[in-house]
């Protein structure tokens, strides 16, 4: 054999092992066991137009509110967590087209990515579980999970807070994300890809049951219940109008049913966020004709309007705590 033969012949078995061992490393990332979380420091996160651009804003621990995301000029939406809380992850415009980006808590870190930067940073750093929700109560947890694939994809999951009795409730090729659990906590509204564009569903948590609850040619996000569970609010939009800035509302019955355009005088009060174990309970609202996020205790009493004046807040998410991190009881920090 000649030896230009022998070389061939050794660099392809070189590559096959490069090929097997880079698999081997990247299905034990993610095969990673999930952090447990504990209560909450109090420190949440929303997006807001209030200096001209969306933004995203962290009120911390003391009480004070600061723009994490001030290195970017651009708009940035839609925030969720990684589990351990070190990182945000949201979608921008500055590259001038949709993507995803991330930032850290701080504001230190900011990056525009691609999808696929995305993704091999998630399976590098094995930040594989994101958005943690907390159900009624805070008893539950459902999240987003990285899961093994061709390529790698995002699956729902539901456990108990304690990570007991986990149950994976979608499992196909598509990406689910941004969801939200109805006031009774017996259902979970999410986004999902699998008919080619960003739709709406929702899955009954007890049997797995799933149902379409929107069908369009058109993205729609972030869907979330109103406080009574009878109607959805979700963004539906291209991404031309997010290059923009702009956002459109639309809400319709739970069932999917007279979705429309949010009036101007139409009132929605929803996107409850309970904190871990059920101490409080942040949601949004364009009652006062802006929207403003407030908390409330989880019996409904001692409401607070956290933001104010001319400006629009929306969906708050609280900051994730490991419960090695935390001490795990019902004062949530108070």
């Amino acid at each position: 054999m000649k030896r230009w033969g022998r070389w061939l012949i050794m660099g392809g078995i070189a590559l096959v092992v490069i090929i097997a061992a880079a698999a081997i490393w990247i299905y034990r990332q993610l095969d990673q066991e999930t952090i447990e979380l504990g209560a909450t420091e109090g420190e949440l996160v929303f997006m807001s137009d209030r200096d001209g651009n969306w933004d995203l804003y962290m009120q911390n621990k003391e009480g004070e509110l600061i723009n994490i995301t001030a290195a970017s000029e651009a708009d940035e939406y839609y925030p969720n967590f990684t589990f351990n809380g070190d990182q945000l992850s949201l979608y921008s415009n500055a590259p001038g087209a949709i993507s995803p980006a991330r930032v850290n808590p701080d504001g230190t870190g900011f990056k525009a990515q691609t999808v696929i930067e995305a993704m091999l940073d998630v399976i590098k750093e094995g930040n594989l579980d994101w958005d943690p929700v907390w159900s009624p109560g805070g008893a539950r947890l459902a999240w987003d999970k990285v899961v093994a694939g061709l390529p790698p994809k995002m699956d729902l999951f539901v456990a108990n807070s304690d990570g007991t009795d986990r149950v994976q409730l979608t499992n196909d090729a598509a990406t689910e994300y941004m969801h939200a659990w109805s006031p009774d906590g017996t259902r979970i509204v999410y986004t999902s890809d699998k008919s080619g564009y960003q739709n709406i569903y929702v899955v009954e948590v007890a049997s797995g049951e799933i149902t379409r609850l929107t069908e369009h040619d058109i993205h729609d996000y972030q869907p979330v219940y109103a406080l009574d569970g009878e109607k959805i609010l979700l963004i539906f939009s291209d991404p031309d109008s997010m290059l923009e800035g702009k956002i459109e509302f639309h809400v319709m019955n739970a069932d999917g049913t007279d979705l429309h355009p949010l009036g101007d005088d139409e009132v929605f009060k929803g996107d409850l966020t309970h904190s871990p174990y059920g101490g409080q309970i942040a949601y949004m609202s364009n009652e006062s004709g802006y929207w403003h996020i407030y908390v409330m205790d989880a019996d409904g009493s001692n409401v607070k309007q956290l933001t104010d004046g001319e400006s629009n807040n929306l969906f708050p998410v609280w900051r994730p705590v490991p419960v090695d991190e935390s001490e795990t009881d019902d004062s949530e920090g108070e």
